[in-house]
């Protein structure tokens, strides 16, 4: 289809060349003026040989012998102006012919533009046609009246870029996709402590075990996406492992008396700048007096369980949330960036990861580049910026651990809010935090070109929706299941 919108551009700028070789409208008018001027010569030269002749008769008076004789004389003459005046016209004949056949050409030019036209006509209603078709489908499946082919969404069926839904839909979905923002942000009610499984200092051997049973059953699987069936684009099906080591970043300060969730590649370092890191090794950030401290460097006391649970309940907690489609590339940029790499590691081809292979896999991307040398980060690292953005602000129980969500494509309005509501609950004796836009380092804001549109990576909006469908799902970007898509 996208072959088809592309042919008549092309015919277009063709045939705009072949009139345009010909001079235009200004080459058609000097042709068809080469005739007339032509004859207007072969008039005019025809009046003077008349006229030649009958002053050559007049002036001859010496007899009919001499008439004769002169009458010869200026025959021959006059025999190269008659072979001037046949070879004019034969070139009129030539230029007249010429004429015609560049109008007839221009007629049969216009002819194919006008078929090309409806053409393309025709490919225009097919393309909404199939769009409808795609709509009506996944309607009928969505109610229960169609069945879901279990190969569309197992693993080789995503290498091999076999979509749950239409490719060409896919492409059209994902550029409507990266311009969403969530539908749950703001003000939300807090029902408890982020799951401790997922950063408590107890919970490392346990951690461990689920992320070596993870890796175990993907092997098995022969790659990610295990999970096959309807439930491969909902949440508990969402290719992702329990970190060995604390998988969220909780970062607290007692001063303003807030709770930080940390989630990479949400404008994480921006925040972490304005409000400062302060722990027992260093300080980083310019505001000592509402810097956050990093739960490694919690004491003993904080992370008391009971106290822990008493603080998450006085204490305001946010976080901030991207758009997960944009967030997928935003990580594949970052891994081929100097964050991640050398410059040696840039400038080596061997270290370039397709996007197309990236975003079906990208912890085996992700791994292979570590094991050859390419990055200069920990595979930890590396996992933690691949985790989604859910699981750190929900509950054991799947409740909402956080009393504020804010969004990362609409930062200055969500950091506002944050700031005016640290400044509402800080003791008097206090100073209030200046009210600033959130100057964004590693986000890149507006428009951006579509990664899922370039050719070969139709399959990536696929794979990335299902491998993030708990943050797609929860923070209500999409919903696959309920045709919001």
């Amino acid at each position: 289809m996208h072959k088809t919108h592309s042919i008549l551009p092309r015919l277009r700028t063709s045939f705009g060349g072949a009139v345009s070789s010909r001079g235009g409208s200004t080459s058609r008018r000097s042709l068809l003026l080469c005739p007339v001027l032509a004859l207007c010569g072969l008039l005019l030269l025809g009046g003077y040989i008349t006229l030649s002749g009958y002053a050559q008769r007049s002036g001859n008076s010496n007899g009919s012998s001499s008439g004769t004789a002169a009458a010869k004389s200026s025959s021959s003459s006059f025999e190269p102006l008659s072979t001037a005046l046949g070879a004019l016209q034969s070139t009129a004949a030539t230029a007249a012919a010429r004429a015609a056949a560049a109008a007839l050409k221009q007629q049969q030019l216009a002819g194919s533009l006008e078929s090309m036209q409806q053409l393309q006509q025709g490919a225009d209603m097919m393309a909404s046609s199939v769009d409808s078709m795609g709509s009506m489908t996944r309607t009928l499946r969505e109610q229960g009246f169609l069945a879901f082919d279990s190969h569309n969404t197992s693993a080789a069926g995503a290498a091999a870029g076999i979509s749950f839904f239409d490719a060409n839909a896919d492409i059209r979905n994902s550029y409507d996709a990266m311009q969403r923002r969530p539908a749950v942000h703001g003000h939300v009610t807090k029902a408890g402590m982020t799951d401790l499984k997922s950063w408590f200092g107890n919970y490392s051997d346990t951690r461990l075990d689920s992320f070596i049973s993870w890796r175990v059953n993907r092997a098995k699987a022969g790659g990610a996406g295990a999970a096959t069936g309807r439930d491969s684009y909902t949440c508990p099906a969402a290719d992702h492992p329990r970190m060995p080591f604390p998988g969220c970043h909780v970062f607290v300060n007692h001063k303003y008396k807030y709770i930080y969730i940390r989630s990479p590649k949400a404008a994480s370092t921006s925040i972490v700048n304005v409000l400062g890191e302060c722990n027992n090794k260093a300080t980083r950030g310019h505001n000592s007096s509402s810097c956050m401290v990093l739960h490694f460097y919690w004491n003993s006391t904080e992370l008391d369980t009971a106290n822990l649970q008493q603080m998450w309940k006085d204490y305001f907690v946010f976080g901030f949330v991207r758009n997960p489609w944009r967030r997928a590339y935003s990580l594949y940029k970052y891994l081929h960036s100097n964050g991640c790499m050398s410059d040696e590691a840039l400038r080596d081809p061997s270290c370039k990861v397709p996007w197309s292979s990236f975003c079906a896999d990208p912890w085996s991307a992700a791994e292979a580049l570590h094991d050859k040398g390419c990055i200069k980060r920990s595979k930890s690292y590396l996992y933690f910026h691949m985790e989604d953005q859910l699981h750190c602000m929900r509950t054991a129980a799947g409740d909402w651990a956080v009393d504020f969500i804010g969004r990362v494509d609409e930062p200055n309005e969500d950091w506002a809010e944050v700031l005016r509501t640290l400044n509402a609950r800080r003791d008097p004796d206090v100073p209030e935090l200046p009210i600033a836009d959130l100057e964004q380092k590693n986000v890149r804001a507006g428009n951006v070109k579509n990664p899922y549109a370039k050719p070969g990576a139709e399959q990536c909006f696929d794979a990335v929706s299902r491998l993030y469908a708990c943050d797609v799902e929860h923070y209500g970007f999409a919903s696959f299941r309920k045709g919001t898509q």
